[in-house]
């Protein structure tokens, strides 16, 4: 069964028809001349005529099914060749823009990573150096926290102020080690309260509710009770040095301890000393332990 003819849309009818206008305008151009000189008529009146009959016949064939399938094909042809002849040139030179575009946007897109990473490295090292200053600073304001983490430092081979942190650690320490210091005050009791009445453990109770400024002087007390056991003291004094978060109380309990194990080392050289005491403790027990066993 033959395809049915396509209808031409009222653009692509118009297209067409000027086409054909055209060339049988030039086919006819030269015959209007020799018309025009025998006839003696005007080549206006002539064209006029012709265009009128023109148009008759091109209605007239566009009737035939076989003439509007060739014009269709001619004009989907001439389509073809508009867009290739003019619309194709502003595709390409679209795309050759948005391929420069594109370009210049990688670009300043690689700029700005560059920029970015750049910024977020000082961001880092300025970063690091603000926790080093605020570290050191707060250690030398008697935090204990601190003063072991300029220690860590001084010992990381990777961190960007490793030296530094040795030099401000070894600048703590040596600042708590001065045999002239004056030894904390004596300890004041409230009223009513016979404090040779406590055990050890209710001391170590009265100790980790202290404040900072008073436990010192609460060593001192609990270091003059010879009625302890010294082991069980020194026991306190390497607990304290573990764990208070206060340099002064950890210098205070360094001193007593070197002082009650005859050792001439810094008070806050403790992992000198915690390493020292697991090494020595049993010695001091088992002294202890024959000083006090009864006489036969």
């Amino acid at each position: 069964m033959a395809n049915r003819p396509q209808s031409l849309s009222k653009g692509q009818h118009e297209e067409v028809v000027s086409i054909i206008h055209q060339r049988l305008l030039t086919y006819f151009l030269t015959l209007l001349a020799i018309i025009g000189g025998v006839l003696g008529v005007g080549l206006w009146q002539i064209k006029e005529r012709l265009e009128q009959k023109m148009e008759a016949m091109i209605a007239e064939q566009f009737q035939e099914s076989r003439i509007r399938q060739t014009v269709i094909e001619v004009a989907a042809t001439t389509s073809q060749d508009l867009l290739i002849k003019q619309i194709q040139p502003e595709v390409d030179a679209f795309k050759v823009e948005i391929a420069k575009k594109t370009a210049e946007a990688e670009g300043k897109l690689s700029d700005i990573q560059q920029s970015v990473i750049k910024a977020s490295q000082s961001l880092s090292e300025l970063e690091t150096m603000s926790e080093f200053m605020m570290t050191v600073l707060v250690a030398r304001n008697d935090d204990r926290k601190a003063f072991d983490k300029l220690e860590e430092w001084s010992k990381d081979e990777s961190h960007r102020f490793r030296a530094e942190a040795k030099r401000a650690w070894v600048s703590v320490l040596d600042s708590h080690s001065n045999p002239l210091v004056m030894a904390p005050a004596d300890m004041r009791w409230k009223e009513g309260i016979d404090p040779s009445k406590y055990s050890l453990s209710e001391l170590k109770d009265n100790y980790d509710n202290a404040p900072d400024w008073l436990k010192p002087s609460l060593l001192k007390y609990i270091w003059g009770r010879e009625d302890f056991r010294k082991v069980d003291r020194l026991d306190f004094m390497i607990t304290v040095m573990k764990t208070d978060s206060s340099l002064k109380a950890v210098e205070q309990a360094g001193r007593y301890f070197t002082s009650g194990t005859e050792q001439k080392i810094k008070p806050l050289a403790v992992g000198h000393l915690f390493e020292w005491w697991r090494q020595h403790r049993e010695e001091f027990l088992n002294k202890e332990d024959k000083e006090t066993q009864p006489r036969q």
